[in-house]
């Protein structure tokens, strides 16, 4: 009698223990999912020197870090020498964040693309002159501008077309390689958006010659507080991006539209024709 209850159970287990087999093979076969994160993450200045401190206690201290950019009052003008001055750049690169142009120019971007890498405020200091000069030798020189998704950053190009320092009344043609808010808008949640009142109350004083070249989705979306750093792109990503942009700054005078956006010189009075891609990286 036992014996015929053990076979019976054992036959009716089989099935069972197969159609368990079956679904364990399908829960390993199906994707994983991260969790989403709702909760912050906020990282200080003081946390990251930190975490260094520690890395370098035990890695030892050959990190490759940039130092801070020296200070204008330390530096005294380089003199080049003249026949180099006699040269110029394919292209310049400005920058609206000193600290974006010394990683730039560490990553050799200069060399690699031809290209002088500038910032607004004038960085590097000791051959920005020099640069500058060299730069104004090249009737064909092309402009491109790189920046935070900030009202500040926003403000560059307007800086670019209306300083006398810069491109006023030049007719320069400039490549806004971003980043605009319609990009980050393109980059579906790829890019670290941030928000402060600071941001949104710098977004409300904004020049009425800045405000028309955004749309009015680009200026509800700054005028809410939300910003993007460069700096929240990793270096490597941050190359990749600016040397893609070089590419397609390239195509200008030849097939424009295939590849950029007209954002700036509508009106009779702008003589300063602006590109931007409808995309950042």
């Amino acid at each position: 009698m036992v014996g015929s209850l053990g076979w019976i159970a054992f036959v009716y287990l089989i099935p069972a223990l197969v159609g368990l087999g079956y679904v364990l093979q399908r829960l390993d076969r199906r994707p994983l999912r991260p969790k989403k994160i709702t909760k912050g993450i906020i990282i200080t200045d003081a946390m990251l020197d930190i975490w260094l401190e520690q890395w370098q206690h035990f890695n030892g201290s050959t990190t490759r870090l940039l130092p801070p950019p020296s200070a204008p009052a330390s530096l005294a003008p380089a003199v080049a020498a003249a026949d180099v001055t006699a040269y110029s750049f394919d292209r310049v690169l400005v920058c609206d964040s000193v600290a974006i142009a010394q990683l730039l120019i560490a990553n050799n971007i200069h060399f690699e693309h031809n290209c002088a890498v500038l910032s607004i405020s004038g960085y590097p200091q000791a051959i920005f002159a020099t640069t500058m000069a060299m730069l104004r030798r090249n009737p064909d020189l092309q402009v491109i501008a790189l920046h935070n998704c900030s009202p500040s950053g926003v403000a560059l190009i307007n800086e670019l077309r209306t300083s006398p320092d810069w491109y006023l009344d030049s007719g320069q043609v400039i490549f806004d390689l971003g980043m605009l808010p319609r990009q980050i808008a393109a980059a579906r949640g790829q890019a670290y958006i941030q928000v402060s009142a600071d941001a949104a109350q710098d977004a409300r004083v904004m020049p009425p010659e800045v405000r028309k070249q955004l749309t009015a989705t680009e200026l509800k979306w700054l005028e809410a507080g939300y910003f993007v750093d460069l700096e929240s792109f990793a270096p490597q990503k941050l190359m990749q991006i600016v040397s893609q942009g070089i590419g397609r700054m390239q195509s200008l005078g030849e097939d424009v539209g295939d590849n950029l956006i007209l954002v700036g010189g509508f009106g009779s009075d702008d003589v300063t024709f602006v590109y931007a891609s409808d995309n950042f990286g």
